[in-house]
């Protein structure tokens, strides 16, 4: 919190990581003047204190941490830099790209929540200020800074205010400047357009098209190079759908760019360059998010399998700007490539995927071919998550699905979970999760299709063709009396006609092909050999888990309860499979278990993505065993790459 003259942080604020605590003193210190010797209203114009800050800020960490916020950037090279800007940066833009802010001008009780006022009074006005900086020069920014100052000391400086410093320290109008800014929600974005190339005389003119893809209206710094390594810069007004920037050389043109500084904010940097290729930046397993290029983390896959014996390979996620309301970026890709030494199996995965604006603000329109142990799948999916302005709930999610599926190749991984055919697949799955006080519920129903599909005349294909349905509700609790927490969750699920084994219902966990979605869940990696590792889901009867015991019907219930200051947790879990239509002669047959009332209880820890537990009781353990004994799961969740 800031005071003049007084600045009070929590000890917390200190990272081991990053330079927070410096990079905040600098915005709370920064007051002394936006704020303090410049007394601005900020209920009513909240970016005339916080945004300048903000500015300030960056501009102070920036050129003392050149390398960025990360203290280990010099061990860790690869993960690339991540500054104050690129943070201020990245805020505005996840919010842009959502259509969930409000004009800078707002004033703070005119928003519907803590997100698109932090970005509407610190991370736009920010953007635009360093969008100013590059548009005048460092010079005359400095002095509109300094006229500013000097005109309203000791006053109550109101918008108008910082326009007529600017222009009088520019000599210009940048009215039209402010305007787009601060009062609409026009957003900046351009690309690199036509090139054309012709002699003139003994040398060459070329003219390179800078194309505006959105409303806002800046000037666009273009950059040429020739071949004889020569380099000119021309700045055009992009008022125009497109404007084209003229050069004379003696050289042919070899490139060009856009802003090629980052001079000026806009919503897409990729485009910017020529090539059919965007700009990648490859980092070793993670990596911090820029706006300059697809961050694309790689890494390894390495494991030992039973049948396949050491499978080596490699995989890679390209991802483009990345945030909470884009966990996969607004575009990116995926791929990987492993080869077993022993069978000398292939397995290959290959994506991409982008926002698509047509379905939704926070949508994503993904692709996706795979094949793994001689299961091949190949197709697209598109899902959408809308929510109340500011991100405030409820969240309302669908998603839908088309895939072939060929399972004819399928190698005998396990055949208590997998069956062979070739079907076509639709799905359609809606989620809402909602919040209010000391609670929050989240609830989702899934149908799924399938039908046999280029059968071969004369052959059946068992196990092709179905419906599914499931229902799931959770809800946690939080603060309860003495500081405990709860969580409850009930599965209610049944599929008609012949679902395949890799679909039908887990008393334990989430079904096989489910599980594909987490490459470390593959049937023949050391993960599964363990016989400890799960993939939470399914009737989430943790003490069943890797016996098989899989159904037509379900009805499940969890409950887990825990103190906030431990990481340990009670669990009970309870439920019940049916199968009848499944046929009870099948190869391989039901578990003797279906049918019947399942129940077990236990203990569990979770430390970041790691969940362990320990079902120590189970109602109806394997045989010769105790329903009381040691017994342990694990399973894995999202990993992070920790951020200032």
């Amino acid at each position: 919190m800031e005071y003049p003259m007084l600045v009070m942080n929590e000890p917390g604020m200190y990272s081991e990581l990053f330079h927070n605590l410096d990079d905040t003193n600098a915005h709370e210190v920064g007051h002394n003047w936006f704020y303090g010797m410049l007394g601005s209203d900020e209920r009513a114009h909240p970016w005339l204190d916080e945004g300048f800050t903000q500015y300030i800020e960056h501009d102070y960490t920036d050129a003392k941490y050149p390398r960025g916020l990360f203290r280990f950037v010099d061990r860790f090279p690869w993960v690339g830099r991540i500054s104050a800007l690129d943070l201020d940066e990245q805020s505005y833009l996840a919010r842009a790209w959502a259509r969930d802010e409000r004009p800078i001008v707002t004033p703070a009780d005119g928003h519907p929540g803590y997100p698109t006022y932090e970005v509407a009074a610190y991370n736009k006005p920010a953007s635009m200020l360093h969008t100013l900086r590059g548009m005048i020069g460092d010079s005359l920014f400095t002095e509109f800074l300094h006229v500013y100052y000097r005109r309203n000391l000791l006053r109550h400086p109101r918008p108008p205010d910082v326009l007529r410093a600017a222009n009088e320290a520019t000599g210009q109008d940048l009215g039209p400047f402010f305007h787009s800014w601060t009062e609409t929600l026009d957003r900046p974005s351009f690309s690199l357009g036509r090139i054309h190339r012709e002699r003139a005389g003994t040398g060459y003119r070329t003219s390179v098209v800078a194309r505006r893809k959105e409303a806002m209206v800046l000037p666009v710094t273009v950059e040429a190079t020739f071949a004889d390594g020569t380099r000119q810069e021309h700045r055009v007004l992009a008022q125009g759908r497109e404007t084209p920037a003229v050069f004379e050389s003696q050289s042919p043109l070899r490139s060009a760019r856009l802003d090629p500084r980052h001079e000026i904010i806009e919503m897409d940097r990729l485009d910017n360059h020529p090539g059919l290729l965007p700009p990648m930046r490859f980092q070793f397993l993670a990596g911090f998010p820029s706006a300059e290029a697809i961050g694309v983390a790689y890494g390894p896959t390495i494991w030992h399998g039973q049948e396949e014996g050491m499978r080596l390979g490699g995989w890679i996620d390209g991802r483009y700007l990345p945030s909470k309301d884009f966990p996969y970026g607004i575009r990116g890709f995926e791929g990987g490539l492993s080869y077993g030494a022993r069978d000398g199996s292939v397995a290959y995965r290959a994506g991409a995927w982008r926002r698509t604006g047509a379905l939704g603000a926070r949508s994503r329109l993904r692709n996706l071919v795979a094949r793994d142990e001689g299961l091949f799948r190949l197709g697209v999916q598109a899902g959408n998550t809308a929510t109340a302005p500011a991100r405030r709930h409820p969240y309302r999610t669908w998603k839908l699905s088309l895939e072939y599926r060929d399972r004819d190749g399928l190698e005998a991984v396990d055949s208590r979970y997998w069956s062979r055919g070739r079907t076509m697949n639709a799905a359609v799955a809606l989620g809402l999760e909602t919040i209010g006080p000391r609670r929050s519920e989240r609830f989702e129903a899934s149908y799924r299709r399938g039908a046999a599909a280029f059968r071969e005349a004369g052959k059946t294909a068992p196990d092709a063709n179905y419906d599914w349905l499931r229902l799931s509700a959770k809800q946690d609790l939080d603060p309860l009396p003495l500081g405990l927490k709860a969580s409850w969750r009930i599965v209610a699920g049944s599929a008609f006609r012949r679902v395949p084994r890799e679909l039908q219902f887990d008393i334990a966990e989430e079904s096989r092909l489910d599980a594909l979605e987490y490459f470390y869940a593959n049937d023949r990696g050391p993960l599964r050999e363990m016989d400890h590792f799960l993939v939470p889901g399914g009737g989430g009867a943790r003490g069943y888990s890797g016996r098989a015991i899989l159904g037509q019907r379900l009805l499940a219930a969890s409950l887990e309860i825990e103190h906030a200051g431990y990481p340990a947790y009670l669990f009970g879990d309870a439920g019940r499979l049916e199968a009848s239509g499944l046929g009870e002669d099948a190869v391989p047959p039901l578990h003797p278990l279906v049918g019947r009332a399942l129940a077990d209880a236990g203990v569990g820890v979770r430390y970041g993505p790691l969940d362990v537990a320990f079902p120590v009781w189970v109602g109806r353990p394997e045989s010769e065993e105790s329903p009381w004994r040691f017994r342990w799961r694990f399973s894995i969740g999202a990993i992070r790459l920790p951020t200032p």
